[in-house]
């Protein structure tokens, strides 16, 4: 048994300065082949929600031109300090919220990477989203995304309601206005109230009816690293790779 407070203790786990859940320090492997695939972009990348720069300072060791972006200006100060010296002249940090606060020019942008953050927008924000992205991203690019699901243990008693909608046609089944209203578990308070939990099935369809085309999508489990009011039956997170196409 894990419990959220001796992960933290452990530094497995980083709370964010701005009630935004935390950081996780070990990288999963979709933010792994974003890394890897960053060290091959011409164009900059762009790390949303960097935190404390778990994604950002290994894709600016493997050669990339990293944008970090972040709501709190407390975790860009944290990357630059903790960004190598040779890295710096690589190193943008913007601070700012998705998606209406962050803007880039069009086909500017060779790869962008989203973890533990869609989950805390609204399902038109995701939309809007995606469509900056698309526009941002050169043809090729691709858009690397982890987020939390509705199988978690605090949102058991959710999963019903969650796949009636599903069901349903509900575009967004994961909203939930008031996180309090479905746990009472402490981590309420590290968090906003409002969650927008998402699967394979929701996000692949917001990305291609944008145009993009999905790489690789699936439920996963983030072994050690998930505490007990997290850890439910292996599908706790989401994973996407989606790619915007070359024009032929």
């Amino acid at each position: 048994m894990v419990n959220l407070r001796e992960l933290e203790s452990q530094g497995k786990l980083i709370k964010t300065v701005n009630r935004m859940g935390h950081s996780i320090a070990d990288l999963t492997d979709f933010s792994k082949s974003f890394i890897e695939f960053s060290g091959t972009c011409i164009a900059p990348v762009l790390d949303i929600g960097a935190a404390f720069g778990v994604a950002s300072i290994p894709a600016l060791e493997a050669g990339a031109t990293v944008i970090a972006n972040d709501m709190a200006q407390e975790h860009l100060t944290a990357i630059k300090e903790r960004t190598p010296q040779k890295h710096q002249n690589r190193l943008q940090l913007r601070c700012a919220k998705i998606p209406y606060g962050l803007d880039f020019p069009a086909e500017s942008l060779g790869a962008i990477h989203a973890s533990q953050v869609l989950h805390f927008l609204t399902g038109s924000e995701i939309a809007q989203s995606f469509d900056n992205f698309y526009r941002w991203l050169v043809p090729g690019g691709k858009v690397f995304i982890i987020a939390s699901s509705p199988y978690i243990n605090i949102l058991k008693a959710f999963l019903p309601e969650y796949e009636k909608k599903k069901q349903s046609g509900t575009p967004w089944p994961g909203e939930i206005e008031n996180l309090s209203l479905h746990t009472t578990h402490a981590v309420v308070a590290d968090n906003p109230p409002f969650f927008n939990f998402l699967d394979t099935d929701v996000l692949s369809q917001a990305l291609i009816e944008r145009g993009f085309k999905i790489e690789k999508s699936l439920l996963f489990d983030r072994g050690t690293n998930l505490p007990d009011h997290i850890k439910l039956d292996g599908r706790e997170n989401v994973g996407i790779i989606a790619q915007k196409p070359i024009a032929l």
